[in-house]
């Protein structure tokens, strides 16, 4: 079985591979630039158990980000670099905020 630590590290190797993007677990620290947040979630995973011990672990969580402009490259930058990780993914949300003038994106990957 692959350690907890181990994926979770590989999501943060993908996410900072993207180029001109600042990325922070679990929250933007305050008067930080925005970038990437990603977080995992412990109630939403797949467990596997075998011969009475957890064999095999999915760990689910969320990756968030907030467009300044339509069509931004860092979403498409995301993608790739999950994929590039082999790290599964779904794009669960996009939608349009008034308040910020921002588009936020949202995406559920699971290791």
């Amino acid at each position: 079985m692959i350690a907890l630590s181990d994926k979770l590290k590989r999501i943060r190797d993908a996410l900072t591979s993207i180029e001109g993007v600042n990325v922070y677990h679990y929250r933007r620290p305050p008067h930080q630039p925005d970038g990437i947040v990603w977080q995992e979630r412990n109630d939403e995973g797949t467990y596997l158990y075998a011969d009475n011990h957890l064999y095999e672990q999915v760990v689910v969580g969320t990756i968030m980000y907030w467009a300044q402009e339509e069509y931004d490259p860092i979403v498409d930058a995301i993608q790739e670099a999950l994929n590039n990780g082999q790290i599964g993914w779904t794009l669960r949300d996009v939608e349009y905020d008034d308040e910020t003038a921002r588009i936020y994106h949202e995406w559920q990957f699971s290791i």
